[in-house]
């Protein structure tokens, strides 16, 4: 079976960006929740460091909205339909 895990902490800081999380990160104000994409480089030259690699956040929906009757570019649709079929 899957183990739970819960760790309760107050955050000093918060911020709705991924990249403001990794800035603030870097310079040492806490620990971050964040795409692996987005630290591999900072990781790899040690600048960060991955806490409980064993472990992962749930699974979260992804959602593409848009007007409805609106001719996507087709770059857009296709961008869709890839997420649509890797997710």
């Amino acid at each position: 079976g899957k183990e739970h895990c819960e760790i309760k902490s107050e955050a000093s800081y918060s911020a709705n960006s991924a990249q403001i999380m990794r800035q603030m990160a870097l310079e040492g104000l806490g620990v971050a929740v964040l795409p692996e994409w987005l630290v591999a480089e900072d990781v790899a030259d040690g600048a960060l460091q991955i806490l409980f690699s064993d472990w992962q956040l749930p699974v979260q929906p992804v959602s593409a909205v848009f007007a409805a009757g609106v001719t996507l570019p087709r770059k857009t649709r296709l961008f869709i339909d890839y997420l649509c079929a890797e997710l």
